[in-house]
């Protein structure tokens, strides 16, 4: 008599994820294989763990994410194989396998979601993958509006397209017009502000009337016209106005005879061609000179021979003695005030006659 003794199948390998089944990963950041040695708060793959019951430890043949007919070992390739894009946000799976040399497979799967970066102001939905719009979560509502009220989730879908289209339209109408930036001036604060070398420029205090006290050295007053005096403005203005006005006109020349004289050459003559003495003397002379500021400033005329005639020379004092010799002579006559205002005058001739 025979009896048959059925062969119990081994037991598949227990393949053990080392750390969360599910990881979250800021989107645009690395995810690979963890170096030996790092911190539990660093986001990477730890791997897994296969334990068989007959070949013992089997964790060095733990493949990852590896397609029919390749093998990627974890140990060496880590995940690679497994297309984890960081830069689109999405769910993504790590599958992790072992297979014994008796013919048993044992695997586990992670989970890592790639998580949506959000534009300033909105917040990460509980999907994980996508930003709440206008601070609102749509997938969100959607689920507990269609929950509480029975709405279908067509009918909640078809409102949030709308409102997003009517707020793509208000942007579009309203978001072109760029804003207005207007200054905020006054009688001391224009557009172009100068102020000390080293001095503190800050915002004035809500309410509080601008004003240019801070734009002085330190014992100065500030005028109405916005010019800094050491003395008080009033007696600044009281000296001011004792000055008298800037001297802006030449004085003027005026002779007492004709502008062209003749002299007979050899006899002495009844004119003198001399500066007077003063604008009141005139006795034996033939100019004065006045200034509107400075007055009479005859005593200070000057005389001067241009040319002759063929190169003829002679002193306007010669003239009237009749010493030069017979010739057309060229005299200017120039004066200057105190505020070196100058005027000069050519005499058309004074000729001798032999």
């Amino acid at each position: 008599e025979t009896n048959d003794v059925e062969e119990e199948e081994p037991s598949p390998p227990t393949v053990a994820l080392i750390g969360q089944q599910s990881i979250d990963v800021e989107m645009g950041a690395g995810y690979s294989k963890c170096p030996e040695g790092v911190g539990l708060d660093v986001v990477c793959d730890r791997g897994a763990t296969a334990v068989d019951e007959v070949e013992g430890d089997i964790t060095t043949a733990v493949l990852a994410c590896s397609p029919d007919g390749v093998s990627y070992k974890f140990s060496k390739k880590g995940v690679q194989a497994c297309g984890v894009d960081t830069h689109v946000p999405g769910l993504y799976q790590v599958l992790f396998e072992v297979f014994t040399s008796h013919g048993t497979h044992g695997s586990a799967t992670r989970n890592v979601t790639v998580r949506k970066t959000c534009p300033t102001g909105e917040t990460l939905c509980r999907d994980q993958i996508s930003c709440s719009e206008a601070g609102t979560c749509l997938q969100d509502l959607e689920s507990a509006q269609a929950s509480a009220a029975g709405v279908s989730k067509l009918e909640l879908i078809s409102c949030a397209k709308l409102a997003t289209q009517l707020t793509s339209l208000v942007e579009e109408v309203v978001g072109n017009t760029p804003p207005a930036i207007a200054l905020v001036t006054s009688e001391y604060l224009l557009a172009v502000v100068e102020i000390r070398q080293h001095s503190e420029y800050t915002a004035c205090t809500p309410g509080a009337p601008s004003n240019h006290d801070t734009t002085c050295e330190e014992g100065h007053e500030l005028c109405d016209d916005l010019e800094c005096s050491s003395t008080s403005c009033k007696t600044r203005d009281t000296l001011l106005a004792r000055i008298p006005p800037p001297d802006e006109a030449a004085p003027a020349i005026d002779f007492l005879g004709a502008s062209r004289v003749e002299v007979p050459y050899g006899v002495k003559a009844n004119v003198s061609l001399a500066p007077c003495a003063s604008y009141s003397t005139r006795v034996w002379c033939y100019a004065v000179a006045w200034d509107e500021v400075d007055g009479d400033v005859t005593a200070t005329l000057e005389v001067a021979l241009l040319n002759g005639t063929s190169g003829a020379e002679c002193a306007f004092t010669d003239v009237s003695e009749g010493q030069c010799r017979p010739a057309t002579y060229y005299y200017e006559y120039a004066v200057a005030d105190e505020g070196q205002k100058g005027v000069a005058v050519r005499h058309e001739g004074q000729k001798g006659v032999a």
